[in-house]
């Protein structure tokens, strides 16, 4: 069975107007040292079999030095006695390329850089600031191909105020690399904005960025993601067949294959006990709930579910109506036209 670990860094220099993951402000670079010695005592804590996949997520890992990242791994493959087959580090777009190729000789495989949009007055609606051209953007994106890290990007389509086809327009100088992730806008009914989300809207813009990405020869693997054959995420494709992850770090949660669990999302209470924190228990897996996730994660998926997961007549009633249909190997998958709509599916299938 593949492990990965999932490593949160909370930290942030601003809060993007859309963001709903757990970040806090970095208030000095004594705050750096304090986090690496946290996590690595937390990590020493815990006992893991040899790790398949790291992900670095955030708020904004790519605020902190190459070296931190080279420390975890480290440790990682002298507890595990093997490197990891992806390392992956989520990026703001103004990382230099002398920080990039810092990160490769780190042992980091893998950039996940947050573009969104490549529109100034886009990024202005989101609270965003790439603080970089897009053309230099591009370039070190380049840049990190060439000294052999593959690289993700992500976007946003049907964001209030553009068009049905922007996200694929600012797409386009973007092709080159190994992995797009797309994202329909997600905002709480509390948020300011969110009475300006239109699904239709957004439907068709994500429905015009597929139909593009298609064409471009990326592979459509799962609903948000895009990929280069056989460059889809290693990490991500873990959750989407229900494996375990570790969870490092404050805020990072985690799933032992039996429990989900996660760190307290309060970064400086972590850091104060050394990452010695008490882990929250958010439920409990038996036999029936595992079935359940095994079969809505992978009908998420291109690669869709064993069809004798389903009850024979439930099976029957889906395929009939076109919720589902075959696929090679006695497989069964939602239709790609219809994974946008895979909430009112999955309901209509009883889940």
């Amino acid at each position: 069975m593949s492990l990965g670990i999932y490593v949160h860094m909370p930290f942030c220099r601003s809060r993007c107007g859309y963001c709903s993951f757990y970040s806090a402000f970095l208030a000095s670079s004594d705050d750096v040292g304090r986090y690496k010695g946290a996590l690595l005592q937390q990590l020493r804590l815990v006992d893991f079999p040899a790790a398949t996949t790291i992900y670095f997520g955030g708020g904004t890992p790519s605020l902190f030095p190459p070296d931190f990242f080279a420390t975890v791994v480290t440790e990682v493959m002298r507890r595990a006695g093997a490197a990891p087959l992806e390392v992956t580090v989520e990026c703001n777009p103004d990382i230099s390329e002398e920080y990039i190729v810092k990160l490769q000789r780190a042992g980091v495989t893998r950039l996940s850089v947050g573009v969104q949009s490549a529109d100034p007055a886009t990024l202005k609606w989101l609270k965003r600031d790439h603080g970089v051209s897009l053309n230099k953007l591009v370039c070190r994106l380049r840049r990190a191909q060439q000294v052999g890290l593959q690289v993700s990007v992500d976007f946003i389509a049907g964001i209030p105020g553009t068009t049905v086809g922007q996200v694929s327009h600012e797409m386009v100088p973007f092709t080159f690399v190994d992995h797009i992730s797309l994202y329909t806008l997600d905002l709480p009914p509390s948020h300011p904005q969110a009475r300006l989300l239109n699904g239709d809207f957004q439907y068709d813009s994500f429905m015009a960025a597929q139909e593009y990405l298609g064409g471009c020869g990326f592979v459509w693997y799962e609903i948000s993601n895009f990929c280069r054959p056989g460059k889809a995420s290693r990490h991500n494709s873990l959750y989407w067949r229900g494996q375990p992850y570790l969870a490092l770090g404050s805020g990072a949660a985690g799933f032992s294959g039996k429990v989900r669990y996660r760190v307290p999302a309060d970064s400086q209470a972590y850091m104060a006990a050394q990452g010695c924190v008490a882990l929250a228990i958010d439920e409990f897996i038996d036999e029936r709930e595992a079935l359940r996730e095994q079969i809505l994660l992978g009908l998420r998926t291109s690669q869709g579910i064993e069809a004798r997961l389903l009850p024979p007549e439930q099976l029957e009633m889906a395929l009939n109506q076109g919720l589902l249909e075959a696929l090679p190997a006695g497989r069964v998958g939602i239709p790609q036209h219809l994974w946008l709509n895979y909430n009112e599916v999955v309901g209509r299938l009883g889940f």
